[in-house]
């Protein structure tokens, strides 16, 4: 059952100097309870594609469809950006319990809901704490717990662990890849990372560079538990990887022409 379908989406900014076509035209189709990762090169659409999927930007052309809510009515969308987006003035269990507080759930289901997330990203124990006592890892995974507590059909993450150190964010995405196979939740995650799309994705999408088309899809065919030192792990990663270095060779060739 498909969860999302994206026909013919495209993008363009207008701005002082005239227009930027950031993205598109782009279409695919995601399935419910599947893991999405967008693969592309530094400036090649992703973060447009992802906030034009949550409501953020308006396309010039195209449609994206999304599946009813569990409940049958609108569905949940969470949203996990780049630097986590935490309200500073708050502590970890106020942040979590937000968007909570915001649907009009009740006192003691909200905390009921806020202590289960927290015990499952392992930060019960920072509660009381605000963000800029936590490190960048931890903010992470705060962010990363306030967009799941609220059960969301679609979560949607923006290279959330890109400006974290190899280790911490190798850790994120065992606990990533953990918490969606104990859900239904249907999860698109941006990065230019390849590694990490090899590792946390059932299916792959490679755009091109601006404005971003789909120029490879790829069905990531892994066992549980992945190991990045497997060779069917390594072969799927050079196989991309070749598939980036094509797109680099033809923009050096386009940029040389011109």
């Amino acid at each position: 059952m498909e969860a999302l379908s994206v026909t013919g989406l495209s993008v363009t900014y207008r701005e002082q100097d005239g227009e930027l076509h950031a993205l598109g035209p782009v279409s695919f189709q995601v399935d419910r309870g599947d893991f999405l990762c967008v693969l592309g090169p530094t400036g090649c659409g992703k973060t447009t594609l992802l906030r034009t999927l949550a409501g953020l930007e308006v396309p010039d052309s195209g449609t994206v469809t999304m599946m009813t809510g569990r409940g049958g009515g609108v569905p949940v969308v969470g949203y996990v950006f780049q630097q986590g987006a935490l309200f500073p003035w708050m502590t970890v269990r106020s942040n979590l319990e937000f968007p909570l507080r915001a649907a009009g759930m009740d006192r003691d289901r909200r905390h009921g809901e806020v202590a289960r997330m927290l015990d499952m990203v392992g930060l019960s124990s920072f509660a009381g704490s605000y963000p800029h006592q936590l490190s960048g890892g931890m903010q992470q995974r705060v962010a990363l717990a306030r967009a799941l507590v609220m059960g969301p059909d679609l979560l949607l993450l923006d290279e959330p662990f890109s400006s974290l150190d190899t280790r911490t964010s190798q850790e994120l995405q065992n606990s990533l890849r953990e918490l969606w196979k104990e859900s239904s939740t249907t999860v698109i995650f941006v990065t230019h990372n390849i590694e990490e799309a090899v590792y946390l994705a059932e299916k792959v999408i490679v755009l091109g560079h601006r404005p971003g088309t789909v120029v490879r899809r790829e069905t990531i065919h892994l066992p549980d538990p992945r190991s990045r030192l497997s060779g069917p792990f390594t072969d799927c990663l050079v196989s991309l990887r070749r598939t980036f270095e094509s797109l680099v060779l033809g923009e050096h060739q386009s940029s040389t022409k011109s």
